[in-house]
């Protein structure tokens, strides 16, 4: 005679057999991937060509899904590029634009360093100035500055949540029965520093116009 098992009979019946085996009835889900540390150091950031930034890339960086991310000597960790420039030839500039988001923007710090990753000078938000659309930043590289090996980017710690507010004015023309009037309208936006943000480095420079005129040929 044939028996057919009842369900709860079946489950003690699996139960038992993987317990012999040591198997689990489903497979355990993969565990996430670790968050990566942080840098301690300037160094252990892989460091990018800021040459092929411009001319490839249009200069475009985002200080959120492409940045690394640096602990300061404060313990403060904030995500980080870090540039490497170009042998010194001749003068030149190197402008940053860090364009305003949805209620937040960027307001960069720059650290330009030596081949040994030591500060040579330090640019604060407080030299950015502020555009129509975006906040812009230049630095400028001399003979006097020819050391200077890596620039550093990073959202100035002295400036983070610091508010920005503009108004804007809209006027409206308004028909009534004796004719028209000019209706005005104040409205005032909001927007805080973050430590992400968009920017976009730009090379200036009669070299580096020469050179993207020869790239437009190619």
């Amino acid at each position: 005679m044939r028996t057919s098992l009842t369900q709860p009979a079946a489950t003690v019946l699996l139960a038992a057999s993987l317990a012999l085996t040591g198997a689990t009835p489903f497979a355990a889900a993969a565990p996430a991937p670790p968050t990566p540390a942080c840098a301690n150091a300037r160094a252990e950031l892989k460091s990018i060509d800021v040459t092929e930034l411009f001319l490839k890339q249009k200069g475009q960086l985002d200080l959120r899904s492409q940045a690394g991310c640096l602990k300061l000597d404060t313990g403060l960790e904030l995500p980080a590029f870090l540039l490497r420039l170009p042998d010194f030839e001749a003068p030149y500039a190197i402008r940053m634009e860090a364009p305003f988001g949805n209620g937040t923007y960027l307001l960069p710090r720059i650290d330009m360093l030596d081949g040994e990753f030591k500060t040579l000078r330090t640019i604060g938000a407080e030299s950015a100035r502020r555009r129509a659309t975006e906040m812009s930043l230049v630095v400028f590289e001399n003979s006097s500055n020819a050391a200077e090996r890596y620039l550093l980017i990073y959202a100035d710690p002295g400036h983070l949540a610091e508010q920005d507010q503009r108004t804007i004015s809209q006027s409206t023309m308004v028909f009534v029965g004796t004719g028209f009037f000019i209706a005005g309208d104040d409205r005032t936006t909001s927007r805080h520093s973050s430590t992400e943000g968009k920017l976009t480095v730009s090379l200036v420079g009669p070299q580096w116009d020469q050179a993207v005129r020869s790239r437009g040929h190619h």
